[in-house]
Protein backbone atom coordinates (compact mmCIF):
# COMPACT_ATOMS: atom_id res chain seq x y z
CA UNK A 1 0.00 0.00 0.00
CA UNK A 2 2.90 2.30 0.92
CA UNK A 3 4.69 1.47 -1.91
CA UNK A 4 1.62 1.94 -4.55
CA UNK A 5 1.15 5.75 -3.04
CA UNK A 6 5.01 6.57 -3.37
CA UNK A 7 5.28 5.34 -7.34
CA UNK A 8 2.10 7.13 -8.07
CA UNK A 9 3.50 10.29 -6.33
CA UNK A 10 6.42 10.07 -8.71
CA UNK A 11 4.60 10.45 -11.99
CA UNK A 12 3.74 13.69 -13.54
CA UNK A 13 0.92 13.77 -11.96
CA UNK A 14 1.73 13.14 -8.36
CA UNK A 15 4.65 16.30 -8.44
CA UNK A 16 1.88 18.28 -9.53
CA UNK A 17 0.03 17.48 -6.69
CA UNK A 18 2.52 17.38 -4.32
CA UNK A 19 3.89 21.03 -5.34
CA UNK A 20 0.03 22.31 -4.95
CA UNK A 21 -0.26 21.02 -1.32
CA UNK A 22 2.84 23.00 -1.03
CA UNK A 23 1.88 25.70 -2.31
CA UNK A 24 -1.42 26.08 -0.62
CA UNK A 25 -0.12 24.52 2.80
CA UNK A 26 2.27 27.43 2.11
CA UNK A 27 -0.28 30.49 1.40
CA UNK A 28 -2.48 28.96 4.19
CA UNK A 29 0.29 29.60 7.31
CA UNK A 30 0.26 33.44 5.97
CA UNK A 31 -1.87 35.50 8.05
CA UNK A 32 -2.72 38.01 5.34
CA UNK A 33 -2.56 37.79 1.51
CA UNK A 34 -2.53 41.36 0.12
CA UNK A 35 -5.83 43.00 -0.54
CA UNK A 36 -7.30 41.19 1.87
CA UNK A 37 -8.17 43.47 4.52
CA UNK A 38 -9.38 47.16 4.65
CA UNK A 39 -10.67 50.06 6.37
CA UNK A 40 -14.29 51.50 6.52
CA UNK A 41 -15.37 54.59 6.50
CA UNK A 42 -15.72 53.94 10.35
CA UNK A 43 -11.91 53.07 10.62
CA UNK A 44 -12.74 49.58 11.46
CA UNK A 45 -10.60 46.71 9.97
CA UNK A 46 -12.49 44.48 7.76
CA UNK A 47 -11.49 41.04 5.97
CA UNK A 48 -14.46 39.64 4.72
CA UNK A 49 -13.99 39.01 1.02
CA UNK A 50 -17.16 40.33 -0.06
CA UNK A 51 -17.10 43.49 2.03
CA UNK A 52 -13.80 44.49 1.01
CA UNK A 53 -14.89 44.02 -2.62
CA UNK A 54 -18.36 46.09 -1.40
CA UNK A 55 -15.85 49.22 -0.12
CA UNK A 56 -13.30 49.42 -2.97
CA UNK A 57 -16.69 49.21 -5.37
CA UNK A 58 -17.66 52.55 -4.02
CA UNK A 59 -14.69 53.76 -3.10
CA UNK A 60 -14.29 54.18 -7.15
CA UNK A 61 -17.64 54.63 -7.90
CA UNK A 62 -17.50 57.86 -5.46
CA UNK A 63 -14.43 58.84 -6.82
CA UNK A 64 -15.22 58.34 -10.57
CA UNK A 65 -18.41 59.91 -10.14
CA UNK A 66 -17.21 63.25 -8.77
CA UNK A 67 -17.74 66.73 -10.45
CA UNK A 68 -15.25 69.00 -10.94
CA UNK A 69 -14.42 72.62 -11.87
CA UNK A 70 -11.69 73.03 -13.81
CA UNK A 71 -11.63 77.11 -13.34
CA UNK A 72 -12.49 77.20 -9.23
CA UNK A 73 -10.15 74.26 -8.20
CA UNK A 74 -7.69 76.98 -7.99
CA UNK A 75 -7.53 80.06 -6.15
CA UNK A 76 -4.24 81.92 -7.35
CA UNK A 77 -4.11 85.84 -8.14
CA UNK A 78 -5.51 87.06 -11.45
CA UNK A 79 -2.17 88.12 -12.88
CA UNK A 80 -1.31 83.95 -12.42
CA UNK A 81 -4.22 82.62 -13.87
CA UNK A 82 -3.55 84.95 -16.76
CA UNK A 83 -0.55 83.77 -17.31
CA UNK A 84 -1.25 80.17 -16.99
CA UNK A 85 -4.69 80.58 -19.66
CA UNK A 86 -5.07 77.88 -21.78
CA UNK A 87 -6.27 78.78 -25.47
CA UNK A 88 -8.32 76.34 -27.25
CA UNK A 89 -6.96 73.84 -29.39
CA UNK A 90 -7.27 74.93 -32.80
CA UNK A 91 -8.39 72.51 -35.75
CA UNK A 92 -5.20 72.64 -37.54
CA UNK A 93 -3.52 71.53 -34.40
CA UNK A 94 -5.65 68.76 -34.15
CA UNK A 95 -5.04 67.99 -38.30
CA UNK A 96 -1.71 68.14 -37.96
CA UNK A 97 -1.70 65.52 -34.85
CA UNK A 98 -4.01 63.02 -36.62
CA UNK A 99 -1.69 62.88 -39.47
CA UNK A 100 1.14 61.86 -36.39
CA UNK A 101 -1.09 59.03 -35.51
CA UNK A 102 -0.94 55.40 -36.25
CA UNK A 103 -3.45 53.84 -37.76
CA UNK A 104 -4.96 50.26 -36.35
CA UNK A 105 -4.41 51.45 -32.59
CA UNK A 106 -6.86 51.15 -29.75
CA UNK A 107 -9.01 53.70 -28.44
CA UNK A 108 -8.50 55.57 -25.51
CA UNK A 109 -11.41 56.05 -22.77
CA UNK A 110 -13.84 58.39 -24.84
CA UNK A 111 -13.29 55.00 -27.29
CA UNK A 112 -12.65 57.33 -30.34
CA UNK A 113 -9.74 55.71 -32.48
CA UNK A 114 -8.01 58.56 -34.98
CA UNK A 115 -9.89 56.53 -38.05
CA UNK A 116 -13.48 57.89 -36.85
CA UNK A 117 -12.13 61.04 -36.47
CA UNK A 118 -9.82 61.12 -39.81
CA UNK A 119 -13.15 59.93 -41.55
CA UNK A 120 -15.59 62.05 -40.12
CA UNK A 121 -13.56 65.33 -41.78
CA UNK A 122 -14.15 68.33 -40.51
CA UNK A 123 -16.63 67.77 -38.45
CA UNK A 124 -15.18 65.31 -36.50
CA UNK A 125 -11.71 67.72 -36.41
CA UNK A 126 -14.43 70.69 -34.77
Amino acid sequence: MEQELYNKLETDRGRKVIYKLAKDRDSDSKDMQGGACIKDTDGKLVTDKRKVVNIWGKYFKDLLSQVTDRSSNLDLPTSVREECRIEEISTAEVSKALKKMKVGKAPGIDEICAEMITAAGEVGIK
